[in-house]
């Protein structure tokens, strides 16, 4: 009863109001229809209103628009000019001017425009803090990101105790929280301090969405103290069928060079083979599918969508299945289902004027959603097909280097080689020694080490 009197509280208030403002919308009816739920179809209202105000109304503005993102997201209003944004004082829009400079890769204005904003917002202030990290770090300026990267952790983490948010905004949090950790040891594998590194991916637990990825970076890490072993190990790990839709062609080219660098030329060679036939062909078939697809956003949205149903080489349905599970990916299309939702609290409106211009305003809310999702998803492809061209540029040099070295050897070895010994195992005292038969226990993923022996004639490496 008491929503019904609201609802119709607010239909006679939108109404007087939009008589009054002949056809225009004010701030207090923006807020209404905020506060009944209706957030993407309230955007243009927004839009419209920044474009009209010349700066004007921002201070009325930011908690609407602080309101709104939380829940649409930012992406939505990274469409406005520069010039709009440049004019405004609202905080979060502040913030996204930062986000197109840092994006055009003017950091110094991207710093400038974030300037003193996390003393405005404490909702914004990590967000601030990383993308400060980020622009630092970009500009080697390392001492300073680490500050801003741990300042991130410890807003984000405060934020996240401190309750009342919506589930997107939780897991925006989190997501944030757990990337500024992992900056602070990329930071320290940046200044060559790998020791340090890979103490501080340690800091990410294991649950963190991200974790997956971070595997590779603590890799590289035990590659540069050359502990191939552990490296050999971290690797091994994203055969787990648990993490079998995580892509990255860099894994096993990382793989090749850690044999090739214990002298372990079979493998290295096996590893390299195995490399050529999982991408080769599926590569060339990438390339044709973002070619031919050009940038019509309509069928990336459409491709994501149908992952499952796509007849494609199976390396194309893998970068689908690791795109569908890419937080930001989740993140959208949970922001686009939310839109829909809409419908109903407009439908309640009964001035029949600002109800069609409020659905019509969903609908366009809702196409740019839509096409905000293709732009991401073509995006990811191009960045999967430019490290499919990388990794097969490294992987042919390392291919030469095998042959190399496999021709200079001298063949015909005395007896059986011995593998896997635990003599060549490197563990401190809150490490533990489990046989491998093939399994992958899930409190165990990313503790996996291998036992090889080095075959280089005067090698110092660790074994």
């Amino acid at each position: 009863m008491k929503q019904l009197v609201y609802i119709i509280l607010l239909n006679l208030f939108l109404l007087t109001a939009y008589a009054q403002n002949n056809g225009s919308i004010s701030l207090k009816s923006i807020q209404d229809l905020v506060d009944s739920g209706i957030y993407f179809g309230t955007i243009p209202f927004i839009k419209e209103t920044l474009y009209n105000s010349g700066g004007g109304v921002d201070v009325a503005l930011n908690d609407i628009i602080d309101d709104i993102v939380s829940h649409v997201g930012l992406r939505q209003f990274e469409a406005l000019s520069i010039d709009v944004l440049e004019r405004s004082r609202a905080t979060t829009l502040r913030y996204v001017l930062a986000k197109k400079y840092f994006n055009k890769g003017d950091y110094n204005s991207a710093l400038s425009a974030l300037d003193g904003l996390e003393r405005h917002s404490k909702n914004l202030a990590p967000f601030v803090s990383n993308m400060k990290a980020s622009a630092l770090a970009i500009m080697k300026k390392t001492d300073e990101a680490v500050r801003y990267y741990d300042e991130c952790v410890r807003q984000a983490g405060k934020a996240i105790s401190s309750g009342g948010h919506t589930s997107l905004r939780k897991r925006q949090l989190i997501t944030l929280r757990d990337t500024c950790i992992v900056g602070i040891a990329r930071m320290q594998f940046a200044s060559a301090k790998f020791e340090k590194s890979i103490l501080s991916y340690l800091d990410l637990q294991k649950k963190s969405p991200i974790w997956p990825e971070i595997l590779f970076e603590e890799a590289w890490s035990s590659f540069y103290t050359r502990d191939f072993n552990r490296t050999l190990g971290k690797l091994v790990t994203y055969k787990a069928p648990v993490l079998d839709h995580i892509f990255n062609p860099e894994i096993e080219v990382l793989s090749a060079l850690t044999y090739l660098e214990m002298c372990l030329f079979e493998d290295a060679k096996k590893s390299a083979e195995n490399f050529y036939t999982k991408y080769q062909r599926g590569y060339l078939g990438l390339l044709n599918l973002i070619g031919s697809m050009k940038s019509d956003y309509r069928h990336y949205y459409s491709l994501i969508k149908q992952k499952d149903k796509v007849n494609f080489d199976p390396l194309i349905i893998k970068l689908l299945k690791d795109i569908w599970r890419d937080p930001a990916t989740q993140e959208l299309f949970q922001q686009i289902e939310e839109g829909k939702q809409e419908v109903a609290a407009i439908k309640a409106i009964s001035n029949g004027k600002l109800k069609i211009l409020a659905a019509r305003n969903l609908k366009d809310s809702l196409i740019l959603q839509r096409d905000i999702i293709g732009r991401y998803v073509k995006k990811r492809l191009i960045y999967h097909a430019r490290l499919l061209d990388k990794s097969f540029e490294d992987m042919s040099y390392i291919k030469l280097e095998i042959l190399s070295n496999m021709k200079g050897k001298i063949l015909g070895i005395n007896g059986e080689r011995a593998r896997g010994d635990i003599k060549f195992l490197e563990r401190n005292e809150k490490q533990y020694f489990w046989t491998f038969n093939g399994e992958f226990w899930a409190d165990e993923l990313g503790d996996y080490v291998f036992a090889l022996k080095s075959e280089c004639g005067n090698d110092v490496e660790k074994n």
